[in-house]
């Protein structure tokens, strides 16, 4: 079963995403996860594991509550920095084999966090961001939950268009880049609020 959020960090009423908030894109993003949740995990695991390792190698270290945004199965969320972790996602399915791991997860979009402000002590987003609707709106909501001095961990797959955007992403806001790694098919940012 899908976790509710804590209601100390819930923002809104409902954490599923209204399908008004989901636009044509995020419906068929969310669609193809659903159909293709049950091989995951076996074509993915090695793959996004080896992506976790490589937010060590930063050496940055924090305390406290982490959101995984586009958590899918929770292959991420078992990495050591990640005790205490809310996951979320779009496809009700992946939710549901990282609730059968034990994870918390909730159901929302990335565009539209159903957590307060300054909730998370810690950000991730592995192989997922550029599946953002608004890529504005992502990256204001995940600066908008993280808390002050928080760290936010993305990767971005090169092939993907965010890459054009690199230098506005490592510059966003109030985000200072403190890392980044050229590695394979990603780019690793490690950023500070």
């Amino acid at each position: 079963m899908i976790r509710q959020p804590n209601p100390a960090t819930k923002r809104k009423k409902s954490s599923t995403p209204h399908r008004s908030i989901l636009n044509r894109r995020a419906r068929i993003v969310q669609k193809r996860y659903d159909a293709t949740a049950h091989l995951y995990d076996s074509l993915y695991s090695e793959e996004q594991t080896y992506k976790v390792k490589l937010i060590d190698a930063f050496q940055l270290r924090f305390e406290g509550m982490v959101l995984d945004i586009g958590c899918g199965t929770g292959i991420s969320m078992g990495w050591k920095g990640m005790e205490r972790s809310v996951g979320v996602d779009i496809s009700k399915e992946m939710l549901e084999l990282a609730s059968g791991k034990g994870y918390d997860a909730v159901q929302a979009d990335m565009c539209h966090l159903p957590f307060r402000d300054r909730s998370f002590r810690a950000v991730t987003s592995i192989t997922s961001f550029h599946h953002a609707t608004n890529r504005r709106m992502a990256l204001k909501e995940a600066y908008r939950v993280l808390h002050t001095g928080g760290y936010f961990f993305l990767t971005l797959l090169k092939a993907s268009d965010w890459t054009k955007q690199l230098r506005q992403i490592r510059r966003y806001r109030g985000f200072r880049s403190v890392g980044f790694m050229d590695e394979g098919k990603d780019y690793l940012l490690a950023m500070r609020k």
